[in-house]
């Protein structure tokens, strides 16, 4: 019995021995998870700093913007859309030749495009009376010519009937 005592003693030592040891890994594991939750807070933490950070940035950016927009129609909208010029007396005498000359200028080349009319219909015309005359006057001496036949046919006849 002493030996089985000493077994059981041994054994529940071993046992102790195993469970403290357990216990001492167990603990530094802990320990470890401990530091790496601690380290995953850490990172939590900054990444939530980080995240207002840019939060606040594009926040403010925002406003950047919505103020720009409107600075930039504020602007648009005091460009002014008429410009109001007062003219010296030289540069309105100047225009108002200038518009004369135009004026005239128009009246020159209507007036050219009508002489150009004109001398169309009349070139036309004596173009026709041209040919009219010709025909005429071919008929004319084609006419005459067959009265001079005519006539030296007749004289001929005479002076052989006189002959005879």
């Amino acid at each position: 019995m002493e030996n089985e005592n000493k077994v059981s003693n041994s054994n529940g030592m071993e046992l102790l021995e195993k469970l403290i040891q357990s216990n001492k890994e167990n603990i530094e594991q802990n320990v470890e998870l401990r530091f790496a939750i601690e380290d995953h807070t850490t990172l939590l933490h900054n990444l939530q700093m980080s995240l207002e950070g840019g939060q606040s940035l594009c926040d403010e950016t925002a406003s950047l913007f919505k103020l720009e927009r409107a600075k930039r129609a504020e602007f648009i909208a005091s460009i002014p859309t008429r410009v109001e010029t007062v003219l010296s007396k030289e540069t309105r005498n100047y225009l108002d030749d200038f518009q004369n000359n135009i004026k005239r200028g128009k009246k020159f080349i209507w007036g050219g495009i009508g002489i150009f009319v004109i001398a169309v219909i009349v070139l036309i015309t004596s173009i026709n009376f041209a040919s009219n005359w010709y025909k005429e006057s071919i008929k004319a001496k084609s006419e005459l010519r067959q009265d001079i036949l005519k006539e030296i046919a007749d004289e001929g006849k005479k002076s052989t009937m006189k002959k005879r």
